[in-house]
């Protein structure tokens, strides 16, 4: 069986993504969220054909970039370790 793996991103403020997110009161304008990669995709491909598809909430909101990341790559090392 060929499972793919999952892992997150990091998104910045003023991408379709956080806009749609800050939309949801999920966000303030400024901060920074991390998201499942998977749910990020299923949402823009889903926005790309939809007026207002439902906008997955983030994993994670951060005031800074630096922290955004120091916790998307503590997710994605999760998932390193839980599939060895």
């Amino acid at each position: 069986m060929n499972k793919e793996s999952n892992s997150y991103i990091t998104v910045a403020p003023g991408s379709h993504y956080h806009n749609a997110a800050y939309n949801s009161a999920y966000c303030k304008s400024s901060q920074y969220l991390v998201i499942d990669f998977f749910a990020w995709t299923k949402w823009y491909n889903a926005a790309r054909f939809q007026r207002n598809p439902e906008v997955p909430p983030p994993s994670f909101v951060g005031d800074t970039y630096e922290i955004a990341l120091r916790v998307k790559t503590e997710l994605n090392d999760s998932i390193e370790a839980l599939s060895q």
